[in-house]
């Protein structure tokens, strides 16, 4: 009796179960008070001898050897589970969990890059959106003996140059990159500004080594300004990417008017030069804004090699390429011949000036109302309205003869047009199957579109010839501005499809 008692207090300390409240069936069957029986097992040892050999025999069985291979074998099996669960370092101490990397979605130093983004947009496709007043100065005043189309490849060239250039550095390397050396973005356009400062020829530099150079300080400042929102965004990326388009638009709207008043006051050479030194100013306090936000080292892991075959054969993909370069094709003719539109059509001067920055203006709001509803409704499903509309309001221009029509359509076409530039890119990035293609995606796609934005302009200023007839090159432009929605729509659908889903 002494030994069974004796082997179940060895067994039950080891269970590492808490003794609750008996029930009914367990209380001792023979006391009058209903007493437990583990109270009697641990009450002091003299009553031990009252219990008789039958009661013990009966409520408590002697455990076998069976029982006590199973307690052991769980008493096992739960020091394990705690030693797995509760790693330990080498002083016995558990060890930190992994660092884990976390995009903020928000935060002083997200918005703080979002706004130093904001101003190198502003200084690169701002200062670009104001080439309408240098293609109606040129015509006019500078180089009045050269045809439009001449003088619009000064512009193409360089809206070209912005797309083209950014594939060797987020095709060919494949992966979002950090910030350039920050020395290196204060002259991106500097260099530019001021080969055509101090003497009429040539327009654009000439040596090969300069231009060299003012290619790579563009491709270095644009595409990584625009990627590292990556960094930081996650949720609200569409957002966070219009906000930094819209410096395009307000470059837009503050460098035409800069130019115009400074054309008339101090002359052509200085108005070019007081705004590269605003570009310059604004372009160190954005190096001073942005920064990366990039995963520590042991969380990166290897990107798994991008197939370039099943890219390019990948049918929403290539037919949205082959849509967007269409639109492209005709979406700036506006931004290039508006100002010498108005001029020719009798509207005044004052009012030519301004239509430039208030197509600007009105595109500050389709850079951030369209890519605030695509977080939500899908990039493709804002992008096709956005094209579908550009194309009827350039058919428009057929009515838009005087100063009413004019604004109108500045304001309209500026919005829808916004909306198309910034929706653009993240179109690509909902093409790709992983992040490790979205660089390559996006390189390819804007390669292809960079000959659209060289291209375009040229044959809308040949279609002009010296005589303006408008109604070619109006009708050019708007044609295939519908082509590549067109085209867009089937990318969609196929893509919708792909998926299983409308949000696309």
């Amino acid at each position: 009796m002494a030994e069974s008692l004796e082997s179940l207090a060895i067994v039950i300390p080891h269970t590492r179960f808490p003794l609750h409240k008996p029930s009914e069936d367990t209380l001792h069957p023979d006391s009058a008070r209903g007493e437990p029986l583990y109270s009697a097992m641990s009450s002091s040892s003299q009553m031990l001898p009252v219990i008789n050999e039958k009661r013990n025999s009966t409520l408590v069985p002697k455990p076998s050897e069976a029982t006590l291979q199973d307690v052991e074998n769980q008493k096992n099996v739960i020091d394990k589970e705690e030693s797995n669960s509760i790693p330990l370092d080498k002083l016995g101490e558990p060890t930190p969990p992994p660092p884990v990397h976390v995009i903020p979605d928000g935060g002083l130093r997200a918005w703080s890059t979002v706004f130093g983004a904001f101003l190198v947009i502003f200084c690169t496709f701002g200062y670009f959106n104001a080439f309408g007043v240098y293609e109606a100065y040129y015509v006019d005043t500078f180089l009045s003996t050269q045809t439009s189309s001449t003088i619009s490849w000064i512009g193409s060239v360089q809206l070209c140059l912005q797309f083209a250039f950014g594939f060797p550095r987020t095709a060919l390397r494949s992966r979002i990159l950090p910030l350039p050396p920050r020395h290196r973005k204060c002259r991106i356009h500097i260099l530019l500004i001021h080969a055509f400062t101090n003497k009429r020829e040539p327009i654009l530099p000439s040596d090969p080594r300069t231009r060299c150079r003012a290619r790579d300080r563009i491709r270095n400042s644009l595409r990584p300004s625009i990627s590292v929102i990556n960094h930081h965004f996650f949720r609200r990326r569409a957002l966070a990417t219009g906000i930094v388009f819209s410096g395009s638009s307000v470059g837009g709207l503050i460098f035409p008017i800069m130019l115009n008043k400074l054309f008339e006051r101090v002359g052509f050479v200085w108005a070019v030069r007081a705004s590269a030194f605003l570009v310059l100013g604004l372009l160190i306090i954005a190096n001073c804004c942005m920064s990366t936000h990039l995963p520590p080292k042991a969380l990166r892991k290897p990107k798994p090699p991008v197939d370039i075959k099943k890219i390019l054969t990948d049918t929403p993909y290539v037919v949205g390429v082959i849509g967007g370069f269409f639109v492209q094709w005709g979406l700036f003719f506006p931004f290039f011949y508006l100002q010498l539109f108005a001029q020719k059509h009798g509207v005044s001067e004052t009012l030519s000036f301004y239509t430039v920055a208030i197509l600007n203006a009105g595109s500050i709001f389709g850079r951030l109302l369209p890519n605030f509803l695509a977080d939500k409704f899908g990039v493709m499903n804002l992008l096709i309205p956005c094209a579908a509309a550009m194309g009827i309001l350039i058919f428009s221009l057929f009515g838009a003869t005087n100063p009413g029509g004019v604004v109108v359509f500045s304001i309209l076409y500026g919005f829808f047009s916004g909306g198309f530039i910034s929706l653009l890119g993240l179109t690509f990035v909902t093409m790709a199957d992983g992040v490790h293609e979205i660089g390559i995606r996006i390189g390819i796609a804007f390669l292809v579109i960079a000959f659209a934005a060289l291209t375009g302009t040229p044959i809308d200023g040949a279609l002009l010839g010296r005589d303006f007839v408008w109604y070619k090159a109006i009708i050019f432009s708007g044609v295939v501005v519908f082509v590549g929605t067109g085209l867009l729509i089937v990318s969609r659908g196929k893509l919708a499809v792909k998926k299983g889903t409308w949000r696309v």
